[in-house]
């Protein structure tokens, strides 16, 4: 679970949900407490509120997974693989530079930090690697074109002052 400690010392639950614990009456969980983690491992909080959570279990699950200001938990970057990364050398267990952070294949994420700009930057441990997630937002051309390709990279969209 990730807890948040107010100033007056008043723990709460925003991430997780506990298994071995009981809440007390009256005790305040956020929404993202309703999502279960899979054994987290690190956090680290966005310019906008966002809190970035990394999680692994060394073996199947390596992903990043974002819990927004208004209490919705996402996926951010990482699959699950299906084969045992931790025991299997013919596990593909890394893939997806340069492509979407949801297709990326990450080993054991352990550390994460978030730039002012808003882009993630992932400590892939087990690939040893710095991996980085960035918000893709189309630059003018000198023609004042925005050019955007399809998520597959097969066609190229085109838009001017009229859109």
């Amino acid at each position: 679970v990730v807890l948040r400690v107010s100033a007056s010392r008043h723990v709460s639950i925003v991430a997780g949900v506990t298994s071995n614990c009981q809440t007390r009456p009256g005790h305040h969980q956020s929404h993202g407490s309703q999502t279960p983690l899979e054994s987290p491992s690190a956090i680290s909080v966005g310019p906008d509120g966002t809190l970035y959570i990394a999680e692994t279990d060394l073996r199947h699950v390596h992903q990043v997974r974002k819990l927004l200001p208004d209490g919705s938990v996402v996926m951010m970057a990482g699959v699950k693989i299906e084969c045992d990364c931790h025991e299997d050398d013919k596990c593909q267990c890394y893939a997806g530079d340069d492509g979407q952070s949801l297709a990326a294949r990450l080993k054991s994420p352990s550390a994460l930090a978030v730039t002012p700009d808003g882009t993630l930057h992932i400590a892939d441990q087990g690939n040893l690697r710095v991996r980085t997630v960035s918000r893709f937002l189309p630059q003018m051309s000198s023609d004042n074109v925005y050019e955007v390709a399809s998520s597959d990279g097969q066609e190229l969209y085109m838009f001017n002052q009229a859109g």
